[in-house]
């Protein structure tokens, strides 16, 4: 909401109505009400992305590679996806749907990491203990296709 600001939008979709339910609750606590230029949904990302053709996606799902194949084909050029997951054999999915779609170029993986830091006084050192890996993030950006252009086959196919 801060990066869009006043004029621009936030959509949010969340399968489950227990998981929007927390994310208004934690969105309340940092705004005190939720903003008139956030719309939370409940249903499937797909169907939302469709509707809303956004500018900016970030996927935050166990599967995004599925999102990115269903929504591929009707985003508009420019528009730019980021993607969240965990585990290497997730990156490897969903940058295999990227390339796949033919629709993104500038694909980019990139892993966070996070170290805490123990400052007293004249002491500065990284803590003793260190979440060693915490994700990933995979991001690409939409352009035009080629109209003569055919989707990869996929392995097996």
């Amino acid at each position: 909401l801060d990066a869009v600001g006043p004029t621009g939008s936030v959509t949010s979709v969340d399968r489950r109505q227990d998981h929007a339910d927390i994310a208004k609750a934690v969105i309340e606590r940092w705004h005190g009400e939720i903003p008139d230029n956030l719309d939370l949904r409940v249903g499937d990302a797909e169907e939302v992305i469709g509707e809303v053709q956004p500018d900016r996606i970030m996927l935050d799902m166990p599967e995004p590679w599925q999102t990115i194949a269903a929504v591929a084909p009707d985003l508009s050029g420019g528009a730019t996806i980021c993607a969240y997951v965990p585990t290497v054999p997730q990156v490897e999915s969903t940058v295999r749907a990227l390339r796949f779609a033919k629709r993104f170029a500038d694909i980019g993986v990139f892993e966070v990491l996070h170290r805490d830091w123990n400052v007293d006084g004249r002491s500065v050192r990284p803590s003793h203990r260190m979440v060693g890996h915490t994700g990933f993030l995979i991001t690409a950006r939409c352009y035009e296709p080629a109209e003569d252009l055919e989707p990869e086959k996929s392995a097996g196919e």
